[in-house]
């Protein structure tokens, strides 16, 4: 008798989960079919929109590519300016030397 009472609690809860999650499924539903609805009645189709969404894609990866491309300049400048203050040094280094 026990293991029924357990085993209707379990499947009450299932059922209640089940539910839930039903009413959280028309909920996102409902929610997408407004925002298409809203889209539409500004002029948006679904093509529009896949349109817009595939040139923000490409701009952003364009983006993206152009900060990399500027950290990259940035990276190789400073290592330039790393050289070139060690090629300072060393002939400071010699001409003290050969002041002395």
């Amino acid at each position: 008798m026990r293991q029924n009472h357990i085993d209707d609690s379990k499947l009450s809860l299932l059922r209640q989960r089940e539910q839930e999650q039903a009413a959280k499924k028309v909920e996102e539903d409902e929610y997408k079919r407004r925002a298409m609805q809203v889209l539409m009645e500004h002029g948006v189709s679904a093509s529009n929109s896949l349109q817009v969404s595939r040139r923000a894609g490409f701009e952003r990866k364009q983006s993206s590519q152009s900060v990399q491309d500027v950290q990259e300049m940035i990276n190789e400048y400073r290592d330039e300016l790393d050289k070139y203050k060690t090629r300072i040094g060393i002939l400071e280094q010699k001409e003290i030397e050969r002041l002395g």
